[in-house]
């Protein structure tokens, strides 16, 4: 560790320092989420279930 000692940034200081990495990983939780609907239909056609009713 240092001895200086680091401010913490604001919000807004935050996300605009992070925007690009906060906005990509939201666009990968949408795109897996689309990507997952659009295939569902296919599996169920196929009859191929990956688990059990309970």
């Amino acid at each position: 560790m240092s001895d200086t000692e680091q401010t913490e940034l604001s919000l807004s200081q935050a996300w605009q320092e992070n925007r690009l990495p906060i906005l990509a990983l939201a666009l990968c939780f949408v795109v897996s989420h689309m990507l997952a609907m659009y295939l569902v239909p296919a599996y169920e056609e196929a009859e191929v279930q990956a688990f059990e009713n309970p």
